[in-house]
């Protein structure tokens, strides 16, 4: 008889097959779509645009920062709640998932690792910019990326499995990636608004991550780490609870 180490191996190759094989599903329409690639970038190489030419001062390298991020976040946020939710209600390609011996942990792990691939790809370009600014510091910007890309995950798969409605669906995952993304310090430092009011807008984890990139970068001063740490911890806790709590992996 087999070892309990060699089934648990066995069954350890049998989730990542998995994991890879939804990968590769939920990648799919994103490949044979590169166009999406051009629409990823238009508004971060815009605002890129607009800081280079009219703020200056090395503001355009914050737009750069900001469109890490903001490429991360949609990535979860918007393209992958609007396929699991296409999915769900549409193509109805869960119901196969959820008939299979695919738990909810596997099915989300593949879908997230998918989304990566919506997301690393335009950001390419934009990590060559920064590396023409900042070299190989830019390194440093990696993990701040992978965890725009978790969060974004995570709040995208819970707004996917949560929401009834394609209207309201459709509309809040959109509005949900610009209040997130365009209005608070994403694309521009925290420390330009005044008082108080920089650490409630950090409080959003999306500005939270972009001064830590700036922070990591030494653009920033490290004053802030510790609040924004605690503020993506605190944020990435909240969303694991709900989701692990609320979502649904079957329809009632």
């Amino acid at each position: 008889m087999p070892s309990e180490s060699s089934l648990s191996k066995v069954l350890t190759m049998a989730k990542l097959s998995s994991v890879l094989a939804i990968a590769r599903i939920y990648s799919a329409w994103f490949m044979k779509s590169r166009l999406w690639i051009v629409n990823q970038l238009v508004a971060p190489m815009s605002i890129y645009v607009i800081f280079l030419l009219v703020v200056g001062r090395g503001f355009e390298v914050n737009a750069l920062i900001g469109g890490l991020v903001a490429l991360a976040w949609n990535a979860g946020v918007n393209a992958l709640s609007q396929q699991v939710f296409s999915y769900r209600f549409y193509y109805r390609l869960l119901d196969m998932f959820i008939a299979s011996p695919v738990t909810p942990a596997v099915f989300t792990a593949g879908i997230a690792l998918g989304s990566l691939l919506n997301a690393l790809l335009p950001a390419v370009p934009v990590f060559t910019l920064l590396a023409i600014y900042k070299g190989f510091g830019v390194a440093s910007l990696i993990p701040v990326f992978l965890a725009s890309w978790i969060l974004g995950s995570v709040t995208g798969f819970f707004m996917s499995c949560k929401i009834r409605s394609p209207a309201r669906f459709y509309a809040l995952a959109n509005l949900l990636y610009d209040l997130l993304t365009i209005l608070p310090p994403v694309y521009y430092p925290a420390r330009v608004i005044p008082g108080i009011g920089m650490y409630i807008a950090l409080l959003i984890p999306t500005a939270a991550l972009s001064d830590l990139a700036r922070i990591a970068l030494s653009i920033e001063e490290p004053m802030n780490m510790l609040y924004d740490l605690t503020i993506i911890t605190v944020y990435a806790a909240i969303m694991l609870t709900l989701t692990l709590r609320y979502a649904e992996w079957r329809e009632q």
